[in-house]
Order: C-alpha cells, then structure tokens, then sequence
C-alpha cells in the first residue's frame, strides 16, 4: 500500500475564507485565445464549473494597470476552490482583489482533473508541461505587458520552473519542445512547498510502484546519500547524490526563473515531512532564490491558503516581511530595517545605501556614507516591539514607506530594542 504521503502527494485540503471568488476565464479573454488559436487547450475548464480557470479583461477596452500575476496549483488541486482537497487559489486572489488588482491581471486554469485518487499517477509529462507553458505565453500576449510573476504552488513550482526555463524535454520516451526561456518576462517566481530535490516518501520502492515518484520525471529524491541511508535524516554531510533526472536538470543549470525568486516552506509540512528536508537540504529551496520564507507552524496547505499577504509583498514589493522583536537578533533587527528603506527607495526615489543587496547589513551597521535626499527632518524607520502583531507591523511598515526619508541617523529605533 501506498505511504499516505505519497497518495496526497502535493495536495491541498483546506476550506477558503473570504470574499467569493468564481470564474471561468472572462468572455473577453476566451474570445481571444480562439483568435489566436488557443481554442484547443481548453483553459477554460468548462467541465470544472465556476472553479475551472481564472482571470481576463471584463471588456477589450480594460486598461492594465498592475504587472499580471499567473497562479499554478498543485497535483490535486485546481484553479479555484473546487470543493474537498482542491481549494485553488481562491485565497490568494482574493488577497489580491482586495489590494485593488483586477481579474485581467490575475490568471489561473485547472491542469489535471483535481481528483485525489489519481495523484499518486500524475508526473511532469510533455502534455500538462507543453499545455502549461502555452497558457503562460497566452497570458502574456494576450494582456501584452513587459513582464508577468508567477506564484507556484507544491508541483505547481516544478511545472513552473520548468516551462519558465523552455527547451527540449526527454522523459520516459517523451520528447516535447517548449521554446525559448520565458525568465526574461518574468518579473517575479515564487516557489511554495515544491519537492525541487524530491520527496523523501518517494524513496525506495515508491518510486516503482508510484509514477509520480517516478526516477526519470517524478519526486524521486535518490535512494542514498553518502553514508546515509535514510531520506529524511541525513547525519552525515553529503553533497552529491543522483536523484529524479527532471529535478537535477532543471537544479543544475543555475539560469534563475526570473528577476527576483523568491523560496517558502514550512518546517511542519505534513505532507513533505521531515521538516522539509531531503538528505539535510530543504526540498522546497531553490538554487536561484533571491530570498527564502521558512513557517514554522505551517501545514503543507496552509503555506498556501495563510500567506496571500506574503505572496503579494514578494511579487509587488520583491521582500520578505520579517518580524523583529527584542529577543530577536542584531542581523535580523537590521534585515526589517533593510526591508524598509528598500521599499522606501521604490516609493520616494531615495534611501540608504543599496538596500536591494544590503550590503551594509552584513557588517550590523549603518551605511555612514549615505546620500542626503527628501527632508531630513522625516526619517523612515520602523521599530518592532515585541507586543505587535504581524499585521500591524506590516501596516506600520506599509504606512511609513511612502514618506520622506534623509539622513541616516547616528542611533537606529532598533538599537534600543
């Protein structure tokens, strides 16, 4: 029998809250994609109801205003709530509605059929790869903007990478073309919970008896590492280890997916298990991150349906919203810090030093050689006491941004934290 883990494979299983959300695809939007040829890809889902696919202009005439947004779900999963396991993304364009993005800037569609008795079957085929890599390209003709993000969820992110990345595919005598790499349109890939170095509940003898664990395009993660012998609790350093040939490929070329890159997990994942590691590395990491977001009380589903808010600030803001406290470090008191001026120099035109790379953060001190601009009187910090909350640190920290920054003062609000 199969391990649970593996049966739910990159699932998702939780209710959504918020305001109702239902598609399919804007009449607007369908009507195009039969222009253009599309019409065989079905990314409609008409057979999945309301909750089959996302996204479109209301009418031709609908200016864009935000950098569009496409969503890629999981095995099992759909576009939208669907009802069981298949909770889509339901959540997290809610989020995004309610921060006044429109349906033409975000997308969605359904690839398989969100039924969980077949997860255990569902690998990185050519036919879901080359379906999925042409509703990106239709996304982006079809609102014609320079770039798009893409947020990705559980197989959602090896999909993602993988099309993003394009070229020639050989899998299990497959053999699929998926054209140039698309990473210089895309502004922003975000990764959550994705098995990138395979799945410790695919080891062994799971990879013969479940496709999706499969050595050639499935979560294999290599039967040993080293002296190790167990997945999931590696005691010996190893580096090398062959794994999946789908993942290493796509792990060892180093091309990033797009401007920014941006890795989450959590460590209580109940569906990857053993705090998301694969032979001491984390699976969900990946090799080109710009930055990573570790939960710690998170369920495989939640890293998902409870982080829209951190979803939004890695696409829009390119951060990682970070609490700092007085028990917290001196480098991550600093990091909020870092975070702030960054997004104050987006807003303002000004800030501190390079706070894209946060050069100055490594050595814990303020860059004395900073730029004089804006009124020096209105300096842009925020102090996080240990009695906030985290939404109301964001708000302060969102609220604050957008005004006038100047000198770097001698003594942070932090340093009496």
């Amino acid at each position: 029998m199969m391990k649970a883990g593996v049966f739910l494979l990159l699932t998702v299983a939780v209710l959504t809250k918020g305001q109702s959300i239902t598609g399919p695809i804007t009449q607007d939007f369908q009507t195009w994609l039969s222009k253009h040829g599309y019409q065989d890809q079905d990314f409609v889902r008409s057979d999945m109801g309301s909750s089959g696919s996302y996204g479109g202009k209301t009418s031709s005439k609908e200016k864009i205003v935000h950098q569009p947004v496409i969503f890629i779900h999981g095995n099992s999963d759909a576009a939208l709530n669907h009802g069981g396991i298949a909770s889509g993304w339901t959540n997290s364009i809610s989020y995004f509605l309610s921060q006044k993005y429109t349906s033409a800037e975000l997308y969605a569609t359904t690839w398989g059929d969100a039924n969980s008795m077949e997860a255990s079957f569902r690998t990185h085929d050519c036919t879901t790869l080359l379906r999925m890599r042409k509703f990106v390209e239709a996304v982006i003709a079809y609102t014609n903007q320079t770039h798009v993000d893409i947020i990705g969820h559980s197989m959602g992110v090896t999909i993602g990478r993988r099309i993003i990345r394009g070229g020639t595919v050989s899998l299990q005598g497959q053999q699929c073309e998926l054209g140039k790499s698309l990473a210089s349109k895309v502004d922003t890939f975000v990764g959550i919970s994705g098995g990138n170095y395979g799945l410790c509940n695919c080891a062994g003898i799971e990879a013969i008896m479940a496709p999706t664990c499969n050595k050639d395009d499935g979560f294999w993660p290599g039967d040993s590492c080293g002296i190790n012998m167990m997945c999931g609790f590696a005691i010996s350093p190893c580096d090398a280890t062959l794994y999946s040939s789908y993942l290493m490929s796509m792990n060892s070329d180093n091309k990033k997916e797009g401007k920014y890159v941006f890795a989450a997990w959590s460590t209580m994942d109940d569906l990857i298990m053993y705090q998301d590691n694969v032979w001491g590395k984390p699976t969900s990491s990946i090799p080109t991150a710009t930055d990573k977001k570790i939960y710690t009380t998170y369920t495989h589903m939640q890293t998902k349906e409870q982080t829209a808010a951190d979803q939004f600030d890695m696409v829009v803001h390119h951060i990682i919203f970070r609490m700092a406290t007085s028990q917290a470090p001196t480098t991550e008191r600093f990091h909020v810090l870092a975070q702030l001026e960054h997004l104050q120099s987006r807003y303002t035109g000004c800030g501190h030093s390079d706070s894209n790379k946060w050069d100055w953060l490594t050595n814990q001190h303020r860059d004395t050689s900073a730029s004089i601009a804006g009124h020096p009187d209105h300096l842009t910090f925020m102090a996080v006491g240990k009695n906030y909350s985290r939404e109301r640190a964001r708000m302060e920290l969102l609220n604050k941004m957008i005004q006038p920054c100047g000198l770097p003062p001698k003594k942070t609000p932090l340093d009496d934290l």
